[in-house]
């Protein structure tokens, strides 16, 4: 019998969220972009909500406020492949 460990799954899951900051970092919002996906793949809506949730958690975020224009509202893709690292 093969074992395998939960984190195997998240492999090759990539995540683009969209988020939207104040000029003081702060995130207002997190968006997954891939939502067919999201309702469909049941270990793609877990690593989905665990980066919202990552980025949340580390508001504020460390921009350069003299480039709010630019990071206002921007999309990050979150790689899980460091998971197995």
């Amino acid at each position: 019998m093969q074992k395998y460990s939960s984190w195997t799954f998240f492999e090759k899951i990539f995540i683009n969220l969209k988020i939207f900051t104040n000029p003081d970092g702060s995130v207002v919002n997190v968006e997954i972009l891939d939502v067919a996906f999201y309702k469909k793949d049941p270990i793609y809506r877990a690593a989905a909500d665990s980066a919202r949730r990552a980025v949340k958690d580390c508001s504020p975020l460390p921009l350069p406020k003299n480039k709010y224009d630019l990071f206002k509202i921007f999309t990050f893709n979150f790689d899980t492949s460091f998971i197995n690292r």
